[in-house]
């Protein structure tokens, strides 16, 4: 599931990535008990890679990498490029390289719920990850995790505290515990802002779903008007 779709900013290259992409739960799960995945998105924050190129920077056998890098895309963390985005970014196609970017810019994670009678969609608020592109950072936060310690390794983290707290109060968003680290600030905010989002697109326009499995049952038992 996409918010919306604009043209994003990995490393030095303007690619087109999603702005913000909702991933289920158990997609978190997966990153935060394989720290090779991780590796790997820290990789591709700073622009398109190659398996081979991923491969050389984590001095890892190419098969290893490529197990994770598919099990990645699978989860919807990354894609591959097409050969015209890698054209237009002056990317070589020798040998049929395929490169691969991250599907978004900012992730945040959603639960299912469901019983006989109802099924319903939980976001969570302390689940996310996002893109520094600035420093080519791939920052994620859990209830379990968090990867880099902000506070700790980075020297701009107060600057980065105080432009979230700046842009929550810009956007009437109120941060109850200011002494929190600058990536939870940020995440709450981004996160606040993606509801708002969802919510008002949801309450104002219809929601299309499709399903190649349903769509063939449908049309095999019920045909269609074209």
């Amino acid at each position: 599931m996409t918010i919306r779709v604009l043209e994003g900013m990995i490393g030095n290259n303007h690619l087109p990535i999603q702005t913000m992409a909702l991933l289920p739960r158990s997609a978190f799960d997966e990153l935060i008990n394989s720290p090779l995945k991780y590796e790997v998105m820290r990789i591709l924050a700073n622009g398109p890679a190659t398996v081979t190129e991923v491969s050389a920077r984590l001095s890892l056998l190419k098969g290893a990498v490529h197990r994770h890098i598919k099990s990645l895309e699978e989860l919807g963390w990354i894609r591959q490029l097409s050969a015209n985005e890698a054209k237009k970014l002056n990317l070589t196609r020798e040998a049929n390289r395929i490169y691969y970017i991250p599907t978004a810019l900012v992730y945040l994670g959603y639960l299912i719920e469901h019983d006989d009678e109802n099924t319903i969609i939980k976001m969570l608020s302390n689940y996310g990850a996002f893109i520094d592109s600035r420093k080519g950072k791939f920052i994620l936060r859990t209830p379990t995790d968090r990867k880099p310690l902000c506070e700790s390794e980075c020297p701009e983290h107060q600057y980065c505290s105080d432009w979230a707290l700046r842009m929550a109060k810009q956007f009437k968003i109120n941060i109850q515990e200011p002494a929190e680290s600058a990536d939870s600030i940020i995440l709450r905010l981004l996160y606040s802002i993606a509801m708002r989002e969802l919510k008002n697109n949801m309450s104002r326009n219809p929601l299309f779903i499709f399903s190649t499995r349903f769509d063939n049952i449908y049309r095999e038992k019920m045909g269609s008007p074209i």
